[in-house]
């Protein structure tokens, strides 16, 4: 493929051609809203269970801190230095058809996320940013490797990063 032409397309396009997929250019939307939402088996168990806690002592009933709170915040010192903080964006930007065997077609969602943490760090009471970092992230399924060997879907990541589209989107800040 031209590298020229390849910069000028849509990362939806580059992924079509790349993969060998059909693009149903779909409709485009936040997955992060109520608007959109993942069906599940509603007769499934929904129940989360975690299997590990922070605590030491799990706790049996409320446990007042009160008096831990006024002893702290009677000393002069600070107690915490850094602080951390991310968010996440997650959008459905297409749907691809990809070929199984027996010729027939099988459609994945195409899913693509920004990720941003960020450090800040407390002196003398004083807020004051310390990192940054955001990163766009792109799922696609495993058949969408029409090759089947190693270093595909490195490859293609590459492309995509090499894109003139990518480096608009992360410009923009958002898809």
């Amino acid at each position: 493929m031209n590298d020229t032409l390849n910069k000028r397309k849509k990362i939806t396009q580059i992924l079509a051609e790349e993969t060998g997929g059909k693009s149903y250019k779909a409709h485009k939307y936040s997955l992060d809203s109520d608007r959109s939402s993942l069906e599940y088996n509603e007769t499934e168990d929904r129940t989360f269970v975690w299997k590990k806690r922070g605590e030491t002592d799990p706790p049996i009933t409320y446990k007042s801190l009160e008096t831990r709170a006024k002893f702290l915040a009677e000393r002069d010192e600070q107690v915490l230095t850094y602080f951390l903080d991310g968010s996440r964006h997650v959008y459905k930007v297409d749907d691809m058809a990809y070929t199984q065997s027996g010729d027939r077609s099988v459609i994945y969602p195409t899913i693509a996320g920004q990720v941003g943490v960020g450090i800040c760090k407390r002196i003398d009471k004083k807020m004051m940013p310390e990192a940054l970092t955001k990163e766009i992230v792109l799922s696609v399924p495993g058949i969408a490797d029409p090759s089947g060997k190693g270093g595909f879907f490195e490859a293609l990541s590459v492309k995509l990063n090499d894109s003139n589209e990518l480096a608009r989107i992360k410009q923009c800040g958002h898809f």
